[in-house]
């Protein structure tokens, strides 16, 4: 049989330079067993911890996942001035990822417990959260400034609503991006919604995108169509977990979910959103390029924790799934 064209176009993924903007967290994964109930509040289970791990999360995740599959990637956001601060610019620098970034006293900080026993998730906390506000003028002119004077093929916002695009930095940059030719992926969330109008490719999960339309459409192409128009995005991407993926490009398209056994879904929008700019960077078509990123989120969603997938992986799982050789 020959060569499959989706294998083709992962192959073309290495050396594309892209820019990613958004809201920067660190993942913190505490796994340990619990053996016992806590003896400080009877019901309630005393985790015995054996391992922490540290992974870049939300747009940081984004960039990790782009630069797993071979991109050239520039990290734009904010982070704080702490030790955690510090921990995602070490595994930026490890993972080759240029960091820009404006201070802050906090970084977004997520701490979620594993029971590893039965990999059972018991809960998260979250710190920074008391002090996130918009990012100033200031701020934004030096992360705009920098950003279009480094020659980017594409620009993804990675939207977690923690500051970056409360002001008019969105607007610039798809303004920008639109004028110079310059692809612009967009992951919303339905609060900052219309800062994006008018991206290259909007890229919401199902809930995400019935709050922006304001509506509980049943209808998943009437999703993405009214999704479309009220964006005035050139094309839509909607992530619908077990359902797949609905594209609207000027048609709709459902793709079915690849994911054989699901594990953790943290941050496989995430994945979606790095390999459809990776696929349209080498010159697939949307439906192509989503057909790719549904096997990629089917990898990721398999792995515990934020994960990323790389492209010997994905390959392997076309391979796999189309009964194809490399």
């Amino acid at each position: 049989m020959a060569e499959n064209e989706l294998i083709e176009v992962v192959k073309k993924f290495n050396g594309k330079k892209i820019a990613v903007v958004g809201d920067i967290a660190l993942d913190h994964y505490v796994f340990g067993k619990v053996n016992r109930v806590n003896p400080e509040r009877p019901g309630y289970p005393l985790l015995t911890v054996e391992k922490e791990e540290y992974k870049l999360g939300c747009a940081a995740n984004v960039a990790m996942n782009l630069a797993s599959l071979g991109a050239i990637v520039s990290l734009y956001g904010w982070i704080g001035e702490d030790d955690n601060g510090k921990r995602i610019w070490g595994e930026c620098q490890k993972n080759g990822i240029r960091l820009f970034c404006v201070k802050r006293d906090k970084t977004i900080t997520k701490q979620r417990w594993i029971e590893t026993n039965h990999n059972d998730y018991l809960g998260r906390a979250d710190f920074g959260e008391d002090k996130i506000e918009p990012i100033n003028e200031e701020q934004g002119n030096e992360i705009f400034n920098n950003l279009i004077t480094n020659g980017f093929e594409a620009i993804v916002l990675s939207d977690y609503n923690k500051g970056m695009f409360k002001g008019n930095l969105s607007r610039r940059i798809i303004d920008w991006a639109n004028s110079h030719n310059v692809l612009s992926v967009v992951d919303p969330k339905p609060v900052n919604a219309m800062q994006f109008s008018g991206a290259s490719l909007i890229r919401p999960n199902l809930n995400e995108a019935r709050a922006i339309i304001g509506e509980n459409e049943e209808n998943l192409e009437l999703v993405a169509k009214k999704l479309k128009n009220k964006l005035q995005s050139k094309e839509v991407v909607i992530t619908c977990g077990s359902q797949g993926i609905i594209i609207d490009n000027g048609g709709f398209h459902h793709i079915k979910t690849k994911a054989r056994q699901v594990i953790d879904v943290t941050g496989a929008g995430d994945t979606v959103a790095a390999v459809l700019t990776l696929g349209l960077l080498s010159g697939t078509d949307l439906v192509k390029a989503a057909k790719i990123a549904n096997y990629a989120a089917g990898i990721v969603v398999e792995k515990q924790g934020t994960a990323t997938v790389n492209s010997i992986e994905l390959i392997k799982r076309i391979e796999e799934e189309e009964n194809v050789r490399v």
